[in-house]
């Protein structure tokens, strides 16, 4: 998730990692229409700590669902379409390396490598 920010500097949170004694991963993000509907829980500031509190009554075995904002999820698009490019070079790499420097591995590689360019570049 995203937070807010006086600079311009982005900060953001992810609880993957924190599996043990972290009830805040099984918070999920509102992404579809459905699910938007549904959210029952906010993000709130106290003295620069991040908390969630729910919005109504969440029954038992149900997912805590907040707006983490649409800015997050242009973020995670973005991120998720980069990863891919990456994965289409490291590919090409790879059928490079097993193929040998053939004309169309090179051109293969070529074209990831301009890919990844030409997406960051319209990012910005």
């Amino acid at each position: 998730m995203l937070l807010p920010r006086k600079n311009s500097k982005i900060v953001a949170i992810d609880a993957k990692a924190c599996r043990r004694g972290n009830p805040l991963r099984y918070v999920n993000g509102a992404r579809t229409a459905a699910q938007r509907r549904s959210i029952n829980t906010k993000l709130v500031w106290r003295r620069k700590q991040v908390h969630f509190v729910t919005t109504k009554r969440v029954p038992a075995n149900s997912e805590f669902i907040v707006d983490y904002g649409a800015g997050y999820w242009r973020g995670w698009a973005h991120n998720r379409r980069v990863d891919e490019l990456q994965a289409d070079i490291r590919e090409a790499r790879r059928r490079l390396a097993s193929t040998g420097p053939t004309t169309s591995s090179r051109r293969r590689l070529a074209e990831a490598k301009e890919a990844l360019e030409a997406f960051l570049e319209d990012s910005e």
